[in-house]
């Protein structure tokens, strides 16, 4: 039978497709921008609250106008079940910053600076059940809900109490807004979809014995399927009541979180091969792509060269066990996230795959009405924050290279204090002798003991000599224990320095005469690295 009122382009038209489409895929590129330096500040989370209540707003219009359109209270405007179908898998999609505000909030509580929340039920359990104890006053003080009892058995009292009840609940709003407008939003779009799936004949405009294909799962399923009814009205019911809802998504995502951080600790070496394997292919796709960018002019060198150094260092604190960040990893919270892309891209493909199913039946959703323009129009702020987010990026690495810049600059025009000191024994300091560290005899062993191989320069030029001290026999020890293998290689390459050392009191063992070959075992000997190494000292 034919199904010629399927077509509706203000709800089904390309312009609107495409402005909840582009809507929603470019909510993330503000998200990329926040999770560049592994750390979501209060103002990111608020820019992110801010943007999803955006996207709830739009959500809201859409189902409501479902509902009014539904209701025949539209005027001519009208729409079939055929179209309400299509408006909730958009309505799946405009959730999707709900879940992305969360994602991040719990991003932001592990690695925040003052007491983060560790990975383990218990302690996420009491960080979500905090706010809806406030809520329900559980956390009052003992003396208020006194007073509240009392104030309750004289007149006015019940007011009151409301009054307490309102200011708690808006309270909470206020602080939780994303969460409360997210699972309002999500228990109204169920309301819709049991009132759809009870019985789609009897939603909004008859469609006249048509029997249209959906799609789920890229896979076709007619409008009258018995299971996808069924399937439907058991989805819907799941997340219909307000708090509820929010459960399941909640326990999957922190599962990840929890389940990731616990094999982490018990399978330590599988997890630094995976590390080091996504390391290095991170490196690999980033030096291939500025290697493209390089040549085709659109990046300097310069900003690469920073970029490329930072890569290296991530992949470095990934591919080692660090000890330094008791805060939990949160690398399966961005896997979280790229389910989200690839959920709300399924939902594209699916719409757009039940919209060609039927494409013969509604000609007219080509047509560019006041609707689709308007939806086009209203892209502009989302448009202009991803493009914002982008620009941020690209701030944020000029920022780098011009902190480089600066500090190379003000390097390069400081006054070297190695030469102040040498100039200071040639006006008459005393530079042979070190008082404040009795382990060092002198002041070679000194700065030797720290590897400053430019001062050691500066002081054997001006004569100081190496004499024993308690600790240290010679410099060449003291850098040693110090662990400075370059002071010791550039020790044992000076000859004159070497030739006035007793080479049995320098190792403890006999050697022939120091030659080239022999140096760098020597060096090692000294750090430890071989057998019969034996300077090391507490620091």
């Amino acid at each position: 039978m034919s199904c010629s009122r399927l077509s509706n382009p203000d709800v089904s038209g390309v312009g609107v497709r495409a402005a909840i489409y582009a809507q929603n895929l470019t909510c993330f590129l503000p998200v990329i921008v926040h999770l560049w330096d592994r750390k979501i500040s209060k103002d990111e989370l608020k820019g992110i609250k801010d943007q999803s209540i955006g996207m709830l707003a739009v959500a809201f219009a859409i189902l409501l106008s479902t509902i009014i359109l539904a209701k025949g209270s539209g005027g001519e405007q009208q729409i079939t079940s055929y179209h309400a179908a299509v408006v909730l898998d958009l309505s799946w999609m405009n959730n999707t910053s709900t879940w992305i505000w969360f994602i991040l909030y719990v991003h932001h509580r592990s690695k925040r600076d003052n007491q983060p929340t560790g990975a383990q039920w218990s302690e996420w359990y009491n960080a979500l059940l905090e706010p809806v104890q406030k809520l329900l006053g559980r956390e009052e003080r003992a003396d208020d809900r006194t007073e509240i009892h009392i104030i309750g058995r004289h007149s006015g009292g019940i007011t009151q109490r409301i009054c307490r009840i309102a200011q708690r609940i808006w309270h909470f709003i206020s602080v939780q807004p994303v969460l409360t407008l997210g699972s309002i939003h999500l228990s109204l779009m169920a309301a819709v979809g049991i009132w759809l799936w009870i019985n789609p004949a009897k939603f909004g405009h008859s469609l006249d014995g048509c029997d249209p294909t959906l799609t789920v799962i890229g896979a076709p399923a007619h409008f009258s399927s018995k299971p996808l009814r069924i399937i439907s009205l058991a989805m819907y019911s799941l997340v219909l009541i307000p708090g509820v809802n929010l459960i399941p998504p909640f326990a999957f995502f922190l599962g990840l979180h929890i389940s990731y951080n616990w094999s982490r600790k018990r399978h330590l070496s599988f997890w630094m091969c995976i590390d080091k394997a996504i390391g290095t292919i991170s490196k690999v796709l980033r030096m291939a792509l500025d290697t493209i960018l390089h040549v085709l002019g659109l990046r300097r060198r310069a900003t690469s060269d920073i970029e490329w150094q930072t890569l290296n260092k991530d992949a470095n604190d990934l591919s080692s066990p660090s000890t330094s960040d008791p805060s939990p990893r949160t690398a399966f919270l961005i896997v979280g996230l790229v389910l989200l892309v690839a959920i709300n891209l399924l939902f594209i493909v699916d719409i757009e795959l039940t919209l060609r199913r039927n494409k013969g039946n509604q000609n007219s959703d080509n047509e560019w009405g006041f609707g689709q323009v308007l939806a086009l129009l209203l892209l502009i702020i989302p448009l202009r924050d991803a493009w914002g987010a982008l620009k941020e990026i690209r701030d944020k690495l000029k920022d780098v290279q011009k902190q480089f810049e600066e500090l190379l600059r003000r390097e390069c025009q400081a006054t070297s204090a190695v030469m102040e000191l040498g100039y200071l024994i040639d006006e008459g300091a005393e530079g042979q002798s070190w008082t404040a560290d009795t382990r060092f005899g002198n002041t070679l062993q000194l700065v030797g003991f720290y590897g400053k191989i430019d001062l050691l320069q500066v002081l054997l030029t001006r004569g100081i000599q190496d004499e024993p001290g308690i600790h240290f026999q010679t410099a060449l020890q003291s850098a040693a224990a110090g662990g400075h293998l370059t002071m010791v290689n550039f020790l044992l390459g000076m000859d004159t320095y070497m030739e006035g050392i007793n080479e049995e009191e320098t190792t403890g063992q006999h050697f022939a005469p120091p030659v080239q070959t022999e140096r760098l075992k020597l060096s090692r000997l000294c750090l430890g690295q071989e057998p019969g190494g034996m300077w090391t000292v507490s620091k």
